[in-house]
C-alpha cells in the first residue's frame, strides 16, 4: 500500500496473478549484476568484483517473479562471502521467492601473491573463478559447479626437438570445470591449493614481476619442461581423477601459439 493525499491506496501484485498458458520457466530472474564481492577460502578473504546472475524456476500457474527480491536477497548474505555461503544464498532464494528451485551464477578474478623465483619479488597474480549452482527440492538434483582458470607457459616440445637452439613458447589457459557430488564436497575445497595442482602441469609458471635474474630463470625452466596442449590436459586429468569429491570434470587448454596466428586447443571430458 502505499499514502496518497492523506488516503490508502492499494497497488496490485501483477506478479502474483495467475497464468493459464500451462508453461512453466527453468529460470527467471536478474543477470549481469556487477557488485563488489569480499570471498574467503582457506582461511583467507580478498575483494574483488563479481558479475552474477540469481534465478529461480518459475511455476506454471504464476505469471511473473520479483525481481527486487533478487537483490534483496543477496545483500543479506553474510559476509565475507564463501562456498560455504552458497548453500545459505539459494536456500534464501527459494525462500524469498517462493520457488522449487534456485540458481546461482558468480564469475569474479582471485588475486594471490606471486614470489620471483630467484629475487624473490613479489606481486599479485590473478586467476579466474566461475560458481554456476543450483538447489532443487530434491538435494540428489542439485549441482554444484565450479570452474577455474589458470595461466601458464608452455614450451613445444617439437620446436625443441628439430631446432639447433631456442623453441618457441606461448602463453596458455588451463581452464577446469569441476561438478561435485554434493554440498559437502564443494564447500571443503581450497581455490589455491587446486590452482597450484593446475599450474603444476605447465612448462613454467606466470609472475606479473620478473628481474633479469627472474626471467634467466623462467627461460631456462620452461625448456628443460616442454609441454603439448596435449600434455597439459593429460598430465591434468592424472591429477583429478584421483579426487573423491567429484561426480565428472573437464579440462582444456587454450595455448597462443608465438609462430602461428591462431591458437592450439585440447579438451577432455572426464565422468568417474
Amino acid at each position: 500500500m502505499i499514502v496518497s493525499n492523506g488516503a490508502l491506496t492499494t497497488i496490485k501484485d501483477v506478479q502474483a496473478y495467475e497464468d493459464e498458458r500451462n508453461v512453466e520457466i527453468s529460470q527467471v530472474g536478474i543477470s549481469g549484476l556487477r557488485l563488489p564481492l569480499e570471498f574467503a577460502n582457506g582461511g583467507k578473504s580478498q575483494h574483488t568484483v563479481m558479475e552474477a546472475a540469481f534465478t529461480v524456476t518459475l511455476q506454471k500457474e504464476r505469471k511473473g517473479t520479483h525481481m527486487s527480491r533478487f537483490i534483496e536477497v543477496w545483500d543479506m548474505q553474510p559476509k565475507p562471502f564463501s562456498l560455504e555461503g552458497v548453500g545459505i544464498l539459494l536456500q534464501d532464494l527459494k525462500t524469498k521467492l517462493d520457488a522449487p528451485q534456485a540458481q546461482a551464477s558468480l564469475q569474479f578474478p582471485l588475486f594471490f601473491e606471486r614470489e620471483a623465483p630467484v629475487s624473490k619479488a613479489k606481486s599479485l597474480m590473478d586467476f579466474e573463478c566461475g560458481i554456476d549452482v543450483e538447489l532443487c527440492e530434491d538435494e540428489a538434483d542439485s549441482s554444484y559447479t565450479l570452474h577455474l582458470m589458470a595461466p601458464v607457459t608452455s614450451l613445444c616440445p617439437c620446436s625443441k626437438e628439430i631446432s639447433e637452439f631456442s623453441a618457441h613458447s606461448q602463453r596458455s589457459h588451463l581452464t577446469i570445470t569441476l561438478e561435485f557430488k554434493d554440498f559437502t564436497s564443494f564447500a571443503a575445497l581450497e581455490i589455491d591449493q587446486l590452482l597450484k595442482t593446475m599450474e603444476s602441469v605447465g612448462s613454467s609458471k606466470l609472475y606479473p614481476l620478473l628481474k633479469r635474474p627472474d626471467e634467466k630463470y623462467v627461460t631456462e625452466h620452461a625448456y628443460k619442461n616442454p609441454q603439448f596442449v596435449e600434455d597439459l590436459v593429460r598430465d591434468l586429468v592424472v591429477l583429478l581423477r584421483e579426487r573423491t569429491d567429484l561426480l565428472a570434470f573437464s579440462v582444456q587448454s587454450e595455448n597462443f601459439e608465438s609462430i602461428h596466428n591462431h591458437q592450439a586447443y585440447a579438451k577432455v571430458n572426464y565422468i568417474f
